[in-house]
């Protein structure tokens, strides 16, 4: 299942909608936020009835999936994290341009990428040859394992990152040869 969040222009009216499309049908729906967070919201009160259930367990982890998607946290940065991950699945592959198909073979240990841009939802689902959109070669997260970090940048800042952030900004300001009664003169003030 996938969900993506798609902003739709109707003449001066902007709108968000998260449209869900799943593997089990080719038609997708679309709600509006409200009409998500109600959807989890009712998923969550009836937690107990589905659990009971059996055949509505798909469906339950389903939508776990999709209540983690709507909740994702948008990164602060442009992000990445360079791995040595070893494939615990045998899959085929293959690339848009240039064209290549590949078989991983299961053991075989591979330096992959994942990463995203700026504000949009951090997705760690997949993880990729390179960073060439059209040339990489994309495996899902489940089929590997990581073995090694071998490079990262962060999708969110850290609170040291943050406050020396605000501390470099606040020196930038103080230097300046204007009065500014407003700029606290330490911590606490």
């Amino acid at each position: 299942m996938e969900v993506e969040r798609v902003n739709l222009h109707k003449g001066q009216r902007r709108f968000i909608i998260y449209r869900v499309s799943s593997e089990y049908a080719k038609d997708s729906l679309a709600f509006e936020p409200g009409e998500l967070m109600s959807l989890l919201r009712w998923l969550q009160e009836h937690e107990d009835e589905i659990t009971q259930d059996v055949t509505a367990n798909v469906v339950q982890h389903e939508m776990k999936g999709m209540e983690h998607m709507a909740t994702q946290e948008e990164a602060a940065r442009d992000w990445y994290t360079r791995a040595l991950v070893r494939v615990k699945e045998p899959t085929t592959k293959r690339s848009v341009d240039p064209y290549r198909e590949y078989t991983f073979r299961v053991g075989e240990e591979l330096e992959m990428v994942q990463w995203g841009r700026d504000g949009r939802p951090v997705k760690r689902e997949a993880w990729w040859t390179s960073f060439d959109i059209d040339g990489a070669l994309i495996i899902e997260a489940d089929k590997v394992e990581v073995v090694k970090i071998l490079d990262e940048i962060t999708p969110f800042e850290s609170e040291a990152e943050r406050y020396n952030r605000e501390i470099d900004e606040r020196n930038r300001i103080s230097a300046e040869n204007i009065d500014k009664p407003w700029l606290p003169i330490h911590d606490g003030e």
